[in-house]
């Protein structure tokens, strides 16, 4: 009876982690202006099995990122982290970088699916060119 118990505490152990939760808000912005922008955007991907994830920075929940997207982000200039989240039921999300912003610069972080098991995710930094060939909707959002 133990070990059946120990069984169970060692399976569902990996799904109660999976699940991320962080509390809803926006990144504190300076008041001066030392700002940079995120813009964090997800081609379209046609084998992702849902249509949104959810983006924190710095360990703020900030927005649902929707497939063929972008959000954009004004945060204060320095170091911050962006994760892509889980879903209550632990499936998507899976992503994670650590990126320095400087003021007045515009950064483009990809969303990308990598397909598995598990199925995670990752973010890769590019520039602004490549953003707009991947998708084109980018051109409109300004720099």
């Amino acid at each position: 009876m133990r070990l059946r118990r120990w069984v169970m505490a060692l399976v569902l152990l990996p799904l109660v982690g999976c699940v991320a939760t962080t509390p809803k808000c926006a990144p504190p912005l300076p008041s001066s202006n030392r700002v940079g922008n995120l813009i964090v955007f997800w081609p379209l991907d046609r084998g992702a099995d849902f249509d949104f994830i959810k983006i924190a920075i710095d360990g703020c929940t900030i927005g649902e990122l929707p497939k063929n997207e972008h959000l954009r982000f004004s945060v204060a200039a320095g170091t911050h982290r962006v994760q892509a989240l889980a879903y209550g039921d632990g499936r998507g999300g899976g992503g994670d970088t650590t990126t320095d912003v400087r003021a007045g610069e515009t950064l483009y972080l990809r969303y990308r699916k990598i397909y598995g098991l598990p199925t995670l995710g990752a973010f890769a930094l590019t520039d602004r060119s490549a953003a707009i060939r991947l998708m084109p909707a980018l051109a409109k959002s300004g720099r």
